[in-house]
């Protein structure tokens, strides 16, 4: 998607959804769960769906300003854009695979990752 836009660089990280806000930043960059730059830079905002959908109902500004806004949202689906089903496996870690190097941030964080492998039977 930041190829179709252009965009080449992430300044920020928000994390949406109820389970957000138990997301622990460091071990989720220990599995490449967002780009590698500082952690300060990753936010956690809680179930903001449902803060929206509050703030719309109790509120006609913010109500006309949700509508607003959905009016300029493009639905995107990905897995047909071309080049997406070999670009996307490509950029999934797995800490399995020791041929990918680790980001260059997760030295700043001193993270060790342990992957104990199981027998599937």
């Amino acid at each position: 998607m930041m190829d179709e836009l252009g965009i080449r660089h992430l300044d920020s990280v928000i994390l949406a959804g109820a389970l957000s806000s138990f997301i622990n930043r460091k071990s989720a960059a220990a599995i490449d769960l967002f780009p590698d730059f500082e952690l300060e830079n990753v936010q956690a905002v809680g179930n903001a769906a449902g803060d929206g959908a509050r703030m719309a109902l109790l509120n006609a500004e913010k109500r006309k300003e949700a509508e607003h806004e959905s009016a300029k949202v493009e639905y995107v689906e990905l897995t047909t854009r071309p080049g997406f089903q070999k670009e996307y496996p490509s950029h999934v870690f797995s800490p399995h695979d020791r041929s990918i190097p680790p980001q260059p941030g997760l030295r700043k964080l001193g993270t060790k990752m342990k992957v104990w492998i199981l027998p599937l039977n």
